[in-house]
């Protein structure tokens, strides 16, 4: 999404912090390592760090435009399917997934 609104010549950068999974920790430095080399190259800067601290929890994203964007769910919205079917449209078409229910809370700081 980030890639299809920015301006031509525009960069802009995300990082995510995110605690520990339980039981998959080398998975998730596995996936997160395939998420930043399929930014390089592109307008979109992406890092991460993963955290020790357990008490982690609350899921955002803070603009440096003042406005936070609070998720309940965080970006875990769609409902389970099967991700090795390869003809299954909810693989390929986003629009076609059923979403869990979830709120988004906008908010403007200073």
């Amino acid at each position: 999404m980030l890639m299809q609104l920015q301006e031509v010549g525009e960069e802009v950068s995300v990082t995510l912090l995110t605690g520990r999974g339980a039981g998959n920790e080398g998975d998730q430095e596995d996936l997160l390592s395939q998420v930043a080399e399929e930014f390089e190259g592109s307008a979109v800067r992406f890092s991460y760090t993963i955290s020790d601290d357990s008490s982690l929890h609350t899921r955002y994203i803070a603009a440096d435009s003042g406005w936070k964007i609070i998720l309940d769910r965080g970006l875990d919205i769609f409902q389970p399917f099967d991700r090795r079917d390869a003809f299954s449209l909810q693989n390929s078409v986003q629009d076609t997934r059923r979403c869990r229910a979830f709120e988004v809370t906008y908010l403007k700081y200073s």
